[in-house]
């Protein structure tokens, strides 16, 4: 969704949940969906998709804009060029082994994860 259609979203949602409820999806990380955009340039006659992606603090401040709390962001997919690498390359070849190789990269810290799973409470 474009932003006004975003914010019509959560006024709906806004309006429905009670006080102090809670509103929980992912948030696509701008900078990596950037890098995967970059890397596989998508054909000229494909239809345009609107997914909104954010830095942290962006998705913060529009979630504040629209009467929300953001209580915590978990990242997921934490190193996506790695993992997808990985998963790619090694899935076919050793199919028990290249699932145990994307856990444990993820248990790896990141600052640029793929997505978060944010939690937010209504103000």
């Amino acid at each position: 969704f474009r932003e006004q259609e975003r914010a019509r979203l959560y006024a709906q949602l806004h309006g429905q949940l009670a006080p102090g409820g809670l509103l929980m999806f992912d948030v696509v990380n701008a900078t990596v969906r950037a890098r995967i955009d970059a890397a596989a340039p998508k054909p000229a006659d494909e239809l345009p998709v609107y997914d909104a992606d954010y830095s942290e603090q962006s998705f913060i401040d529009e979630m504040a804009r629209n009467g929300f709390e953001v209580l915590s962001m978990t990242p997921v997919i934490r190193h996506f060029m790695v993992q997808a690498a990985l998963s790619h390359k090694l899935d076919h070849r050793l199919p028990g082994l290249a699932p145990h190789l994307v856990r444990a990269v993820e248990r790896i810290p990141s600052t640029q994860p793929l997505e978060w799973v944010a939690l937010m409470r209504k103000k």
